[in-house]
């Protein structure tokens, strides 16, 4: 395909401050995920048989020991999937359309690549802030960071439900941690938005 490999997949090491930012993101959106769900829950509910399914999947991962099961779901599609859909996908399509539309085409591939409908939403939204911090800061890695944090944490309250006290990881109605997760959000646009994106490494 005659693509330049280091730019195609922008291999170069992020500035402090978009390291920052991808985990404001991280953080906003963990906060905001359950007000969202709650929502959709009650526009768009759940199956039942599929929120009984991911308990047994979450329960049966618990057989095995935390290291692996952090490997296989946090540590290789942080680096697998970025380096597809950030990497190849984003590229494809920054080469062919305005910014904004690629990055929302990537975001949605990466969401409908997971192949649940009522999984859409959340996933649009870690995919779409990945999209945006790659390419504001011309760095897969930020990309990555976000998606480890992210596929992290449900790692850990699976292992550790019991420290959820949050409820992070439940369908809940919390206008407060909602508004705070908005604000984590907006900090982090603010601060990529005030910084010049490396064109010349993207």
């Amino acid at each position: 395909m005659k693509l330049d490999f280091r730019k195609t997949f922008r291999l170069k090491t992020p500035r402090p401050g978009f390291v920052l930012a991808s985990v404001l993101l991280w953080i906003g959106i963990a906060l905001c995920s359950s007000t969202l769900l709650y929502l959709q829950d009650r526009v768009f509910p759940f199956p039942k048989q599929l929120l009984d399914y991911m308990q047994k999947l979450l329960g049966s991962a618990t057989e095995h020991s935390f290291a692996s099961v952090f490997l296989v779901v946090a540590v290789l599609p942080a680096i697998c999937e970025e380096m597809t859909f950030r990497g190849v996908v984003l590229s494809g399509l920054l080469s062919r359309n305005r910014p904004p539309v690629a990055l929302i085409l990537t975001a949605a591939l990466f969401a409908a690549f997971h192949l649940s409908l009522y999984r859409f939403l959340p996933v649009f939204l870690i995919g779409l802030a990945a999209s945006y911090i790659v390419y504001r800061s011309g760095s897969i890695f930020t990309g990555m960071l976000l998606h480890l944090f992210n596929n992290g944490l449900v790692v850990y309250y699976t292992f550790h439900a019991e420290q959820d006290t949050l409820g992070l990881m439940q369908m809940t109605f919390a206008p407060v941690r909602f508004l705070i997760g908005l604000t984590l959000v907006a900090a982090a646009l603010l601060l990529t938005w005030k910084r010049k994106r490396e064109i010349s490494d993207c």
